[in-house]
């Protein structure tokens, strides 16, 4: 299947969507980790919950923690995409940059696509971040107006 062909726009279309309901689910996961689950911006802060702190940082400068964020959002990912079914899970494959090469590259084969779940993992969590970037609330505003932060 070409990625020119309507059968591969069809499956990529169902990709993007399982790949955006999962993001958003890992979103509302990490908007219920409070204070009592780790926050990194202390006790006074005007940021109500991880979420907050992630798209705070995401917007202005990643802490020495950064890499804790991605890995709480990659753990959060994994259970949800290994409950997909093989169907769904290509699909999701197929709105990955590997899977959109996979099958530029093999248009002409019957062969079944050699899904990796890192690979949608991967995605995912740019989606996340991606969105994160765009976020905004008066918690994230109020925080990175430079009065505040001073």
């Amino acid at each position: 299947m070409s990625t020119k062909s309507p059968e591969y726009r069809i499956v990529r279309a169902f990709g993007d969507a399982f790949c955006d309901k999962i993001a958003n689910r890992v979103i509302r996961q990490l908007q219920g980790l409070t204070q009592e689950d780790g926050m990194q911006s202390g006790q006074d802060s005007v940021l109500k919950n991880v979420w907050d702190e992630i798209c705070v940082q995401l917007q202005g400068e990643e802490s020495y923690h950064w890499s804790a964020y991605v890995e709480v959002i990659e753990s959060f990912l994994v259970p949800y995409i290994s409950q997909l079914n093989s169907n769904e899970r290509n699909a999701a494959w197929a709105a990955t940059s590997e899977g959109w090469d996979w099958f530029y590259d093999q248009s002409d084969t019957e062969e079944s696509p050699p899904v990796a779940e890192v690979d949608i993992v991967s995605h995912v969590s740019e989606l996340v971040l991606g969105k994160g970037n765009n976020w905004n609330n008066i918690r994230i505003r109020k925080y990175l107006d430079s009065s505040y932060i001073d």
